[in-house]
């Protein structure tokens, strides 16, 4: 990054003054709200929920030579949840047709009883 440091307290900081409210219900978020699921020197991942409709983002906030640039997502899982599929494998398109051929199979056995 041209030998730009972010501090990651202001990185945080920083942040929440991007994703200030809830793109549901419109409430302004607090500092409460947010919790940092992943922290690098360039981004920070952010999951934040809201406290008025309870619907949460997550959204990666990234530092660069010109600024400060976030994009989120409306999400249903909480940030236990991001921490705990991040590092997982993704399906794939032979996971979907096993899972398509158990399935079929499944009602197959059921349709004889």
């Amino acid at each position: 990054m041209d030998g730009k440091v972010f501090n990651l307290s202001s990185l945080f900081s920083e942040s929440l003054k991007l994703i200030t409210h809830c793109p549901v219900c419109k409430v302004r978020y607090s500092s409460v709200d947010a919790k940092v699921v992943e922290e690098r020197t360039d981004y920070n991942l952010v999951h934040v929920t809201c406290q008025n409709c309870h619907k949460a983002i997550l959204a990666i906030v990234i530092a660069g030579n010109y600024g400060m640039n976030s994009v989120g997502v409306v999400t249903d899982l909480t940030s236990q949840d991001v921490l705990r599929f991040r590092d997982t494998q993704p399906i794939g398109g032979d996971d979907v047709l096993d899972m398509h051929t158990l399935l079929n199979q499944e009602i197959a056995v059921l349709k004889r009883l």
